[in-house]
């Protein structure tokens, strides 16, 4: 099964979104801070499983930018696509030029999500 990993602060989103997606069919891991996905990506075995990143930009402490950059320096090749409710366009561009491969504003619907996993994971028929 798709492993995707989703980091939010707000723990409704999280909810709906494990929801949503484990009805999709893909496992789900949720990190409700930026410490947390961290502590994860830490972890090279549950690393090498997650198949995509969704990473809220603004959190507490730890930004989803912060958590970009540490997995940048940690050289994890793993898809992120940042996720905001806030368009901002100079995030987009640090988000964007740290890798991020999109950028997501919210609220999104369920076609956005299913569609950029389904783009990254390289396999795929739309919903």
């Amino acid at each position: 099964m798709f492993k995707v990993m989703f980091v939010d602060d707000e723990e409704p989103i999280l909810k709906i979104t494990k929801l949503l997606l484990n009805s999709l069919g893909f496992e789900v891991i949720c990190a409700k801070s930026g410490e947390m996905a961290i502590d994860i990506l830490s972890d090279k075995d549950e690393q090498q499983q997650i198949g995509i990143i969704f990473l809220d930009l603004t959190m507490p402490k730890i930004s989803g930018l912060d958590v970009l950059k540490w997995i940048n320096q940690n050289k994890i090749k793993i898809p992120t696509v940042m996720q905001t409710g806030i368009e901002d366009e100079r995030e987009i561009k640090k988000a964007m030029a740290l890798g991020a491969k999109e950028y997501m504003i919210k609220p999104y619907k369920k076609e956005q999500l299913y569609n950029s996993i389904m783009k990254y994971a390289n396999f795929g028929k739309d919903i």
